[in-house]
């Protein structure tokens, strides 16, 4: 098959969040099935060549040749330089248009109102993502391309089926390819005001409330849903949840009308990136499942650098966004009985500005216990995930969640609430102590989860801590389960 990603944010190139890991290495994956793929994306100038710098990549990238593409939104012309890659065996179609995309982030600004820091989405997120949407499908009309199917991600993508089925470019293809959508995360839905629909392209009969009218705006996300010939979530579980009220973000009872084409598919990790083996950043105490003494050198090695009191006390680590959704408020509201147990806490994590106001509070309060880097740090972040007893996840929803993958392959015991692919992917270890991975609170609140870190500290003391890292360290998570699936629903939706 001939596959085209399309994703607005992709590894290592851009990155916020889950989206642009699974955006990055499923399609290594489709091409380590034998289908020829490309990829593409925005090209976020200043932010992609920080990445590229900093990861140390610009050798390994082979630029072919740049095009020039210009579409009509509304009554402007938009001109785009289309950058053609190859790295690590894939192509890449990198779209340029500094206006709308060489920003400081890729969907957020801060700003300050009355001496408050808020975070809020830029203004023109319409404008920016429908334009580079439309840009996509004209691309695949000028250089000819044919593809057999169409895979997009979110809500960003999401005008790329709708503008497909239209009049003006349905009439274009040879053959309709099968339009794929993946929902990471239905909460984000790209909700615009009406004023902004002239800019669409389309005529009315798109915006009635069975399309992509919703409460008198227009929701890009209910669009690609309609258009998209298969829906896939992230999760089995999450697939449930959100055609249920309570996880359906107002979409519930239309993701139900729409479940003959709705499936859930577990995210993979890279275990070629997520090795505690060959890991760079807690060399040379690599180790592997069965043999984890050098684990506990390295934690020891980490606390002792990081400044902690007591060594012996299990070390709890989060790597997170610092929002409800992640479960945060849930931590803060029981931190100071955290405190009084004995372990050793550390955060890498940005986000709310108000989450990193308290945290750097207690930091300062319990420097001897608790560790707190805003931010994102690759190295650090793997150094805690190969230093760490347990890995704290509360979500109060998480569409799959990547982090407990990756905390089991590395032997850190994820505490995970009872949600999403975090039920799909971790065994309760009190249920069951034979099976085992993790432990999983089954209501959302701070007292449950303070239970939980109780138990887990009683665990680490008791005989059977050892053989339930190595339960975890034996599950696959790998991205070849997933991608067999994928491939397998593609095939099935092109006999229908």
């Amino acid at each position: 098959m001939n596959i085209l990603v399309v994703s607005s944010e992709i590894i290592p190139f851009a990155k916020t969040g889950g989206l642009a890991d699974v955006a990055g290495t499923l399609p290594k994956y489709y091409k380590k099935n034998e289908h020829k793929v490309i990829v593409a994306m925005p090209f976020y100038k200043h932010i992609i060549k920080a990445n590229i710098k900093k990861f140390g990549i610009k050798k390994d990238i082979k630029i072919e040749q740049t095009r020039e593409l210009t579409i009509k939104q509304g009554k402007n012309n938009i001109l785009f330089k289309i950058h053609i890659w190859i790295y690590d065996g894939l192509r890449y179609l990198l779209y340029e248009n500094d206006d709308l995309f060489d920003r400081d982030s890729l969907y957020t600004m801060k700003s300050e109102d009355k001496g408050k820091s808020e975070i809020r989405e830029y203004s023109d997120n319409f404008e920016r993502f429908s334009a580079f949407s439309m840009a996509v499908l004209e691309t695949i009309f000028r250089i000819q391309m044919d593809f057999d199917v169409i895979h997009c991600h979110d809500w960003q993508t999401s005008m790329i089926p709708i503008y497909a089925k239209s009049d003006k470019y349905k009439s274009k293809f040879e053959r309709l390819p099968l339009f794929v959508l993946t929902i990471h995360n239905l909460a984000f839905q790209g909700l615009f005001p009406h004023s902004k629909w002239n800019l669409s392209g389309l005529d009315d009969s798109y915006y009635h409330f069975e399309s992509m009218e919703f409460w008198s705006d227009m929701n890009l996300l209910k669009g690609g849903i309609i258009y998209s010939d298969l829906l896939t979530t992230v999760s089995p579980t999450y697939c449930k949840e959100i055609q249920n009220k309570e996880f359906g973000c107002g979409l519930d009872g239309f993701l139900s009308h729409y479940n003959n084409k709705l499936y859930g598919i577990l995210n993979g990790i890279d275990i070629r990136e997520w090795n505690p083996e060959t890991d760079e950043y807690i060399a040379p105490y690599n180790y592997k499942l069965n043999s984890i003494t050098n684990k506990k050198t390295f934690k020891l090695k980490f606390l002792r650098a990081g400044g902690f009191a007591n060594l012996q006390f299990p070390f709890f680590t989060m790597v997170t966004r610092l929002t409800e959704q992640k479960g945060i408020q849930l931590l803060l509201s029981i931190f100071e009985k955290l405190m009084s147990l004995p372990l050793n806490l550390y955060i890498l994590g940005s986000g709310d500005p108000k989450f990193e106001k308290k945290l750097n509070k207690f930091a300062k309060r319990f420097p001897k216990k608790f560790k707190f880097q805003t931010g994102f740090n690759d190295q650090l972040a793997h150094q805690l995930y190969g230093a760490g007893d347990f890995f704290l996840m509360p979500s109060t929803f998480e569409p799959c969640g990547l982090g407990q993958m990756i905390a089991m392959r590395y032997g850190n015991i994820p505490i995970v609430s009872c949600t999403g692919g975090l039920k799909d992917t971790v065994t309760d270890f009190t249920k069951n102590n034979s099976k085992g991975t993790g432990f999983i609170f089954h209501r959302q609140n701070s007292e449950k989860l303070l239970q939980t870190v109780r138990t887990a500290i009683d665990v680490y003391k008791g005989n059977n801590f050892y053989k339930f890292i190595n339960n975890a360290m034996k599950q696959d998570f790998s991205w070849d389960i997933s991608t067999k699936k994928y491939l397998k629903l593609f095939k099935e939706g092109h006999k229908k």
